[in-house]
């Protein structure tokens, strides 16, 4: 996909040199780039919110307020040429309360690349993912790095307090916004880490099972191998671990779980190495069965299961039922599965469903570049667990309240752990957290209680809520919980599986319209209808939902990151083209009629009704062909 856009980006840089942008070129011309020592598509791609023109028609290319009159161009742009505009101004908003930030970018952009009569489409493209390459004592490195040639003279005010070197944590209460669907009170309980990295962490005994299918094949397995080989040396030597590969069979690198010394390591790497992606399809159930077994003897220890696939399997709700039954009768230290799903043809919220079965984490890399780093961490967070069997006296005792989360998860020093619901009542005045620290001894700790003052708790926590409750509404298939996202996600402008986003474009009031307020009347048609100037346009974007995963493509062993969608400009033009015709007739008649009609001619009648018809068919597909090949003035 980055290759994609890089390649449209370079055309459309291209086609911007037919622009004339007068005798001033060099004040309003953007600064050229230092040639790179090799080239690479990531040059192309955007280091910060930009927006393109995107260009289908070349011929529309020129200065709209001085035009060039450059050579004709034939043909079009397909896939369309992206054009970088000229930014006029841009400001950043950004408000972060605990481990969230809300960051609102207003930019204005000038479309200086299509001639004034035309009009295109813009393309709004922002970079996603950690921008941090290294981090060194004494400084940072970036993805984007630039000279700043003057600094703001503003005062910059920023205050924080010195964490505590023991576990700590507690209550945040809020009442309800007046507009909120759930008037119920809201809470969230935090848990810190603290800073003592001295903390002893679980002896731990790690599965690792892994999706080596045929879709998996090039950089997805590459990258999982890695992130393994990197998980592996970070193990003790009192460790133990094991993996299990699976596609339609399952591969054991050892029939028995094996010490984590520096020859298993080293043996395991060399494994993992050399196993290729094997085609057919992807039995999860198998591997995570066999897993499950090898850890219902653990004492004295925390078991853990990573699960990495790219692909949906038919009885994920069975793998959860089964999951559940199994861990229920497994005492407080059963195995924890964190899963990680690769590209979008995993289910996301089966995924995340069985980490929350299992105490555990859910991580995915929607993208080939991140795949590697972005499973490093969850990793990591899985490995470094400092508080486990995480349990709050008052939920089992208080009826009037509702743990978004089933299961609570094991507080990782990698991170906080954040606990949210809502309330009805009074809150109880004393909450207390119970738990296991990594020396296998209790550990208890009291809550503080206070109201969150400055602190959006139902924006923090919109997110969190909106993905808990979209994979319990899948798993138990209520509808009332996926009404209840629907609301959550319209009130909070956070997307969902069960929602659009709608672009809005508001017009600008017609000049005709006097200073009363009053609408023009249409010069045709009914007088008493009045035209709305005001009514905003209404654009369908496309769905940035995950989905709920895709059987076909995993049967198929489509890759990740194989198809991407693409914008149906022709196929609507092929609809519109066929319907007008079509919809016509069949608003003059109707299917009784035609039955009726043809049941009485004779076979001479019908030949030639069968020849005309094909004759219309013919000019409606000469008709389809001249609006594909040959578009209007309007570029369409």
């Amino acid at each position: 996909m980055a290759e994609d856009f890089a390649r449209a980006v370079e055309d459309g840089l291209k086609l911007a040199k037919r622009i004339y942008l007068g005798k001033d070129r060099g004040l309003v011309a953007p600064p050229k780039p230092l040639p790179p020592m090799e080239k690479s598509p990531h040059l192309y791609l955007p280091s910060a919110p930009m927006v393109y023109a995107v260009i289908f028609d070349p011929r529309i290319v020129d200065n709209p307020d001085i035009p060039s009159y450059q050579p004709h161009v034939h043909g079009r742009c397909d896939p369309p040429a992206l054009i970088p505009l000229q930014m006029s101004g841009v400001d950043l908003d950004v408000d972060c309360y605990a481990d969230t930030a809300f960051i609102q970018v207003s930019g204005k952009w000038r479309v200086h690349c299509v001639m004034a009569s035309r009009s295109c489409d813009c393309r709004i493209a922002v970079p996603m993912g950690d921008q941090e390459i290294r981090r060194r004592a004494g400084g940072f490195s970036f993805l984007y790095e630039a000279e700043i040639l003057t600094w703001s003279n503003t005062d910059f005010n920023f205050s924080y307090c010195i964490s505590s070197g023991n576990i700590f944590g507690g209550v945040l209460l809020q009442s309800p916004s007046l507009y909120d669907y759930d008037q119920r009170d809201m809470f969230c309980i935090y848990l810190f880490p603290g800073s003592q990295q001295s903390r002893k962490v679980f002896r731990k005994e790690v599965i690792f099972v892994v999706d080596i299918s045929d879709s998996m094949q090039g950089r997805p397995l590459e990258s999982t191998k890695n992130a393994i080989s990197t998980a592996l040396s970070k193990l003790s030597p009192e460790d133990s671990f094991n993996i299990i590969a699976f596609s339609n069979e399952t591969f054991l690198f050892s029939t028995s779980m094996e010490l984590a010394s520096e020859e298993a390591t080293e043996r395991a790497t060399e494994w993992i190495s050399m196993k290729y992606s094997v085609g057919g399809g992807t039995n999860m159930f198998i591997p995570l069965e066999k897993a499950a077994e090898m850890l219902s003897n653990t004492r004295g220890s925390i078991p853990i299961i990573f699960l990495v696939t790219d692909g949906a399997v038919e009885d994920e709700k069975n793998i959860c039922d089964w999951m559940k039954k199994r861990l229920t009768n497994g005492g407080s230290l059963c195995p924890r599965i964190h899963t990680f799903g690769i590209g979008s043809f995993c289910n996301h919220y089966f995924l995340r469903m069985l980490a929350m079965i299992g105490r555990g984490e859910f991580g995915a890399a929607c993208d080939l570049d991140s795949i590697e780093v972005q499973m490093q961490k969850l990793f990591s967070k899985g490995l470094s667990t400092v508080l486990a069997s995480i349990s709050i006296d008052a939920f089992d005792d208080h009826e009037q309240i509702e743990v978004y989360s089933s299961c609570i998860p094991d507080l990782s020093f990698e991170s906080p752990l954040t606990i949210c619901g809502r309330y009805q009542g009074s809150f109880p005045d004393i909450l207390k957290a119970k738990g296991i620290l990594g020396n296998l001894s209790s550990f208890i700790i009291d809550l503080k209680i206070e109201r969150a003052k400055d602190i959006p708790l139902d924006r923090v926590l919109a997110r969190q809520q909106i993905d808990l409750l979209t994979a319990q509404a899948w798993f138990s298939e209520k509808k009332q919980l996926e009404e209840k996202v629907l609301k959550l996600s319209i009130q909070t402008c956070n997307i969902c599986e069960y929602t659009r986003m709608v672009l809005l474009e508001q017009n600008k009031i017609d000049k005709a319209t006097d200073s009363s307020g009053a609408r023009k009347i249409p010069k045709k048609g009914d007088p008493h209808k009045m035209e709305d100037s005001e009514a905003p346009k209404k654009v369908l974007l496309q769905s940035l939902s995950v989905g709920f995963g895709d059987l076909i493509a995993t049967a198929e062993n489509i890759r990740p990151g194989s198809e991407e969608q693409k914008l149906p400009e022709v196929a609507e033009i092929f609809m519109k083209a066929t319907s007008n015709c079509c919809g016509q007739i069949c608003n003059q008649c109707c299917c009784m009629c035609c039955i009726q009609c043809c049941s009485k001619m004779n076979n001479q009648c019908g030949t030639t009704l069968a020849q005309l018809c094909t004759a219309l068919a013919c000019f409606g597909c000469l008709d389809c062909c001249v609006e594909l090949c040959c578009p209007g003035q309007d570029g369409q």
